[in-house]
């Protein structure tokens, strides 16, 4: 079981509220 919400992007699972700016992150910069 995860925290909410959750999002997958690129393959990696980002959850919380907290981690927005991550996401964001990830979805501007998708390859690392």
């Amino acid at each position: 079981v995860f925290g909410s919400p959750t999002y997958v992007v690129n393959g990696d699972m980002f959850y919380g509220q907290d981690n927005l700016p991550l996401v964001e992150r990830a979805i501007q910069q998708p390859f690392k």
